[in-house]
C-alpha cells in the first residue's frame, strides 16, 4: 500500500508540475511578439497539454484511491477508468505530435520560400553591382571603404 500511495503522490506531483510549466510556457508565448497563426498554435498546444497534465493528476488520484476500492465491481470500474484516461492521454499526445509536425512543416516551407526570395534579391543586387563596376572600369582599382575616409 505504501508503494501505491508513493506512486500516486508522484503522479499528482508530476501533473501539478507539468501544469505549472505549461502555464509559464503559455505566458511566455503570449508575451512574445508572434503572429496570430503562431499564437493560435501555442494556445491549442497549451490546451492539449493542460488536459494531458490534468489527466495525469486524476490518474494519480484514482491510484491513490485504489487501495480502498472494495469488491470486484469497484476495482474493475476504477482500473477501467484509469485505462480509459491513459488512452485519452495517449490520444492527446499523438494529436499534439501531429499538430506540431504540421505547424513546423508549414513554417519551414514559409521560411524556405522567404529564403529563396532573399537569395534571388541578393543575387540581383550582386549582379547589378558587378555590372555597374565592370562598365565604369572600377573593377581594376580597389574599393574604398567608409572607414578609409
Amino acid at each position: 500500500m505504501v508503494s501505491t500511495l508513493a506512486f500516486a503522490t508522484l503522479l499528482v506531483g508530476l501533473g501539478v508540475s507539468l501544469m505549472l510549466w505549461h502555464v509559464r510556457a503559455w505566458h511566455t508565448a503570449q508575451a512574445a511578439t508572434v503572429g496570430p497563426r503562431r499564437l493560435e498554435f501555442e494556445q491549442r498546444r497549451y490546451q492539449r497539454r493542460m488536459r494531458s497534465s490534468l489527466i495525469i493528476l486524476v490518474i494519480g488520484g484514482l491510484v491513490f484511491a485504489s487501495p480502498w476500492a472494495t469488491g470486484p465491481r469497484a476495482i474493475a470500474v476504477l482500473w477501467l477508468a484509469v485505462l480509459g484516461l491513459v488512452g485519452w492521454m495517449l490520444t492527446l499526445a499523438v494529436l499534439d505530435i501531429f499538430a506540431s509536425r504540421q505547424f513546423y512543416a508549414a513554417a519551414e516551407g514559409e521560411h524556405d520560400a522567404e529564403k529563396a526570395l532573399l537569395l534571388r534579391s541578393l543575387d540581383a543586387r550582386v549582379r547589378h553591382r558587378h555590372n555597374g563596376a565592370a562598365s565604369d572600369g572600377s573593377h581594376d582599382r580597389p574599393h574604398d571603404s567608409p572607414a578609409d575616409g
